[in-house]
């Protein structure tokens, strides 16, 4: 049996903390959004050739106010350029624990498979009896799809396979979001 990515526990009262600060983070920022999947794609996008050109812009109408539209604030201009660059630090902040989340959370799932995947190889070599046989069945069936055999027919397929195939089965599980 193989080491796990990840060890160590995390108990209740340290994910309810965890849940209890991102909720504190979501209200020290009240102006945040949810934007639909539309209007994300209908957003222009940001790099640094757009931060240039904002940038540009925004010292255009601080110099030469006198051409811009009385409806037009630069004021609101201003402030909108100083939340993104506040935001900046915080975004790449999130960005490195969310992706640091999201490997843990994915490596502890493959984890937890691939020891599934242990346990229900050594139980089919076990020659089990009728107390594990509706267990396998049932575990039998995550199979099914993979190798187009009938419900029935999957336990004693993949009984009959390779533990190696066991293994490239659960390589499956990484793909999975």
């Amino acid at each position: 049996m193989g080491t796990h990515h990840v060890s160590g526990s995390l108990s209740p009262e340290t994910k309810v903390t965890v849940l209890q600060l991102l909720d504190e983070i979501k209200t020290n920022l009240p102006f945040t959004i949810d934007l639909t999947i539309e209007e994300r794609k209908r957003l222009p996008k940001m790099g640094d050739s757009s931060w240039a050109f904002i940038d540009r812009a925004h010292n255009l109408a601080i110099r030469n106010p006198d051409f811009l539209p009385r409806s037009f604030n630069v004021e609101d201009m201003t402030q909108v350029i100083e939340i993104y660059r506040e935001m900046h630090a915080i975004m790449q902040a999130a960005k490195q624990l969310y992706e640091r989340l999201e490997d843990t959370y994915k490596a502890v799932g493959a984890d937890a498979f691939s020891d599934a995947l242990a346990v229900y190889s050594y139980a089919k070599m076990s020659n089990p009896g009728l107390a594990m046989d509706e267990a396998l069945k049932e575990m039998g069936r995550r199979f099914g799809s993979k190798r187009k055999l009938s419900a029935d027919a999957g336990v004693g397929a993949i009984a009959d396979a390779p533990e190696e195939d066991l293994m490239d089965l659960g390589e499956e599980f990484s793909s999975l979001e």
